[in-house]
């Protein structure tokens, strides 16, 4: 018997985060500094409500289901022109559209 292993879809793709902000008001702010209340702390909740910052790793890690998860490759994305006026979803959303 030929052993076909199921493919499941990475939830931490960029596609999965486009997706996610596709679905957020789009002049919604975020609080880029704060891991709680940063874009990329929401978006992990809204995978594992039980997700966390791993700060112990560094700042842009994160405990999903369990496993430690750098979402280094998405802070351009996140943290915008480093201005707070850059900080809504809506920016966010064009950012990760043109990477």
């Amino acid at each position: 018997m030929k052993y076909n292993p199921e493919i499941k879809a990475d939830p931490l793709s960029r596609e999965n985060l486009i997706a996610w902000l596709l679905t957020q008001p789009a002049d919604k702010t975020y609080a880029y500094p704060k891991p709680d209340r940063c874009m990329l702390g929401q978006w992990v909740r809204s995978i594992d409500r039980k997700a966390h910052n791993a700060k112990e790793h560094g700042s842009l890690y994160y405990k999903v289901h369990g496993e430690i998860a750098s979402l280094s490759h998405f802070n351009d994305i996140a943290i915008g022109n480093g201005e707070v006026s850059s900080w809504t979803f809506g920016q966010a959303l064009a950012r990760a559209q043109q990477q």
